[in-house]
């Protein structure tokens, strides 16, 4: 029997975004024939994702496989002060060296005890919701002075994307090709109103190729 462990954000965690609130979805990841953990945080980066391993390294071995989906909350910023202050420079929450530099750990660490690991692309985003979402109640104006234009938040979301799939490449990990799979379908019908969390179908659609994929490994 193989050890399924499952790293992440909001996005395989299962989180949803209605009516002004986060909720876990009703559909849950199901892998018949495995000893299964979901070890996903709301709101995780890969900071959050190496404190999370060394407290769940015990639980890897060489029997298991760890899926990596981290970035969409590396890659995010201080929307407020931006507001604010929209003529100053601002870093992101993990800077990309920085997020390459712990990713990159994050597989070293799983790798030494034996576990084979896999690395999520990042679930596209809406940028016009997203937009929306992070501009309410404040400046719409100033945070898209800082931005230059909207569609510079999927851009930059890509990019960590990009940086996710260097790691895997470089560690010789295996590919979950999850945004890969979301762009076949309309995908922004499929997120919640902050544009980056899936709806409930969304999730539905998640989960089942997440199963489909690992079930064919094991």
């Amino acid at each position: 029997m193989k050890n399924i462990r499952i790293f992440g954000d909001s996005v395989l965690k299962g989180v949803t975004y209605v009516d002004g609130g986060y909720h876990i979805c009703k559909d849950k990841i199901k892998i018949e024939s495995s000893d299964f953990c979901n070890f996903s945080k709301m709101g995780a980066t890969t900071e959050t994702a190496l404190q999370i391993i060394d407290r769940k390294i015990d639980r890897c071995d060489e029997n298991t496989i760890a899926v990596l989906e981290f970035g969409g909350n590396d890659c995010n910023y201080d929307w407020s002060k931006i507001s604010d202050e929209p003529d100053k420079k601002y870093d992101c929450t993990v800077i990309p060296e920085k997020y390459t530099e712990n990713f990159n750990n994050a597989v070293k660490k799983l790798k030494a005890k034996g576990a084979t690991v896999i690395i999520s692309s990042l679930m596209p985003i809406s940028a016009n919701k997203f937009m929306n979402f992070i501009s309410n109640g404040l400046s719409y104006s100033n945070i898209l002075k800082w931005l230059g234009e909207v569609e510079a938040l999927s851009r930059w979301q890509s990019y960590y994307n990009d940086l996710a799939l260097s790691v895997a490449k470089e560690n010789g990990c295996m590919l979950l090709p999850l945004r890969e799979n979301m762009e076949k379908y309309d995908y922004e019908e499929l997120l919640c109103a902050d544009g980056i969390h899936p709806t409930e179908e969304g999730h539905k659609v998640i989960h089942r190729f997440l199963e489909n994929y690992l079930l064919s490994l094991i």
